[in-house]
């Protein structure tokens, strides 16, 4: 049995031979899921030109400019990276507090090891 950190709460992981009725696929943390989901469309807006502006996807869903930008920064992570977190299999110690309080590098090649160097907050 091992314990990971969810969304601020300790979640029991308990090995596949003694899993029972445990899903085959863990649950990914939907603060994480969520965040990608919205930077991916608040992008996507953007780049369609059916926004000009971070502000005004700030206005329109009354969060504020900074928050916008961290979320549309999630979208240069690598595939296989959200790939893992959208399965459940993200790397320990991953947050969407340490995602969005980090530089993200911008090649896919150092995400992986960033992400585990990097401190957590």
């Amino acid at each position: 049995m091992t314990f990971k950190r969810r969304g601020g709460r300790k979640e029991i992981i308990v090995p596949q031979e003694y899993a029972g009725n445990t899903p085959t696929k863990p649950q990914s943390q939907d603060a994480m899921v969520v965040a990608i989901v919205r930077g991916h469309i608040w992008r996507d807006l953007l780049e369609s030109g059916k926004v000009k502006t971070i502000a005004e996807i700030a206005r329109a869903n009354k969060v504020d400019g900074s928050y916008v930008s961290r979320m549309i920064d999630l979208t240069l992570l690598a595939p296989d990276i959200i790939e893992a977190i959208l399965d459940g299999h993200e790397p320990p110690g991953i947050s969407l507090a340490r995602l969005t309080g980090m530089r993200i590098p911008p090649t896919w090649d150092e995400q992986p090891r960033a992400l585990v160097l990097a401190p957590t907050a």
